[in-house]
């Protein structure tokens, strides 16, 4: 079995909030990072806004809470943080959430998506060969894209 931070091996992505590029990364880069994971409480999307359902710490947003994470890590590093902390790395799955996590993390930040190319389950993210296709660690679809067409290229 490879290990999930060879070089060359997992492709992890990144944000870059200043051009808005989504680019990718060797996965043991060092970068800010956020995790996401819904509300307490909350199964379906609400109409009327309820007093905040996140933990301190926690920003919410939708039916979903949002912690910023300003020490850098490499993208293994920062999965187990998130999910550890009940979540997972950010996957971005509308304009309007995208729009608010780069304002959540200010301008001119690279931090580390959810989307890589790597086998995640419930402890393990793992690269397995061939080309693998970019997926949300936290399995969500690729709903929402916003990167230079010849980004998924390489």
């Amino acid at each position: 079995m490879s290990d999930a931070c060879d070089p060359g091996e997992g492709k992890c992505l990144s944000l870059i909030t200043k051009s808005s590029v989504w680019k990718h990364a060797t996965c043991e880069e060092k970068r800010s990072y956020v995790c996401k994971k819904m509300k307490k409480g909350v199964e379906e999307p609400q109409i009327v806004p309820s007093a905040s359902k996140c933990a301190p710490g926690w920003l919410e947003h939708g039916t979903n809470c949002y912690k910023k994470v300003e020490e850098p890590n490499g993208w293994l590093g920062a999965w187990h943080h998130c999910v550890w902390e009940g979540g997972d790395l950010l996957s971005i799955t509308s304009s309007a959430e995208e729009g608010f996590v780069k304002d959540t993390m200010g301008k001119d930040t690279r931090f580390w998506l959810g989307l890589s190319n790597l086998k995640c389950d419930d402890v393990w993210c793992r690269f397995e060969g061939g080309s693998q296709k970019l997926t949300w660690s936290d399995g969500e679809t690729m709903d929402h894209t916003n990167w230079a067409s010849k980004l998924l290229e390489r």
